[in-house]
């Protein structure tokens, strides 16, 4: 049973009829039949009965109901798995350090999250040695601190400099 399938039942229910679900679906009638046959043998029942009128049976009102509730959740996953791939949804682990925490990091996120509403950041406060070791376990996402110790692996880029 693919979410294909699942479409096309649902057509069916919606329109009462397979000829109004193919054109709807851009099927031809002989299409919808099959995949119909199919997921009936595949569940081992009858749902619907075919006459005059269509009619679902029991097993085909329950699977019509829960099956509404598996398309609405696949066609949510697909939407998400889309924002993550393009980068509008997801999740920021940032490590930071005071006073940057309190003074600049406010702005920075509220910012941020009012362009990318879908992209969860949580924030970890401590020093750099901590931060860096953090980052370096694959913990960490990125961080706002001072230059990591001589040697380090991490790629620092100075955002701004102490005035003197």
């Amino acid at each position: 049973m693919d979410l294909k399938t699942l479409k096309t039942f649902q057509m069916i229910v919606k329109y009462g009829s397979f000829v109004r679900a193919a054109e709807e679906m851009n099927y031809v009638q002989s299409t919808v039949t099959m995949q119909i046959q199919k997921l009936e043998s595949d569940l081992g029942v009858q749902l619907i009965e075919r006459g005059k009128k269509l009619q679902l049976t029991e097993a085909g009102r329950l699977f019509h109901e829960q099956s509404l509730q598996i398309i609405k959740n696949m066609e949510q996953l697909q939407s998400n798995l889309s924002d993550l791939q393009l980068g509008e949804a997801g999740n920021i682990r940032i490590g930071v350090t005071e006073p940057t925490a309190s003074h600049r990091l406010p702005r920075i996120v509220a910012r941020f999250m009012s362009e990318f509403p879908n992209i969860r950041i949580s924030v970890e406060f401590a020093n750099t040695p901590t931060i860096s070791e953090r980052l370096l376990k694959g913990e960490l996402d990125f961080a706002l601190c001072s230059a990591p110790d001589l040697g380090s692996e991490l790629y620092f880029e100075p955002l701004f400099k102490k005035s003197s």
